[in-house]
């Protein structure tokens, strides 16, 4: 099961209709809020994570979620290269707590064939 998270609700009303569209309404779930009010009350276990909302909150959005990961569990957080100043706190705690195993791939931004990005890619160990 895929649950995912959308703020924005014009935004929220398109992954919907996209969902139907696909037929996957029983795959996948849309919450519509506010990400810092949604992942606390998650059930969990989460195997995968992807983070790709407000990049100065990424480290909290982690913590929203972190006992909810198990070993094994996988963080993926977007636009890393793009925005790395906005989420030094993120990426220091990924990379230095020893909580995970991360590292960096390098990628294009989406919608540029020029514009370079990067994803952080973390693993978590216990």
């Amino acid at each position: 099961e895929i649950t995912t998270v959308e703020k924005n609700p014009e935004h929220a009303r398109m992954t919907e209709q996209n969902v139907e569209r696909a037929q996957l309404e029983d795959q996948i779930k849309i919450i519509q809020g506010d990400a810092k009010e949604v992942l606390p009350k998650l059930p969990g276990p989460f195997d995968l994570v992807f983070l790709d909302a407000e990049k100065t909150q990424y480290l909290d959005y982690l913590k929203a979620v972190e006992e909810k990961l198990h070993q094994g569990s996988v963080v993926v957080a977007d636009n890393v290269g793009v925005f790395q100043d906005q989420m030094q706190n993120y990426l220091h705690y990924v990379r230095n707590t020893g909580r995970y195993r991360s590292r960096t791939v390098d990628t294009l931004l989406e919608f540029s064939e020029t514009t370079k990005d990067a994803m952080e890619i973390s693993e978590k160990r216990y």
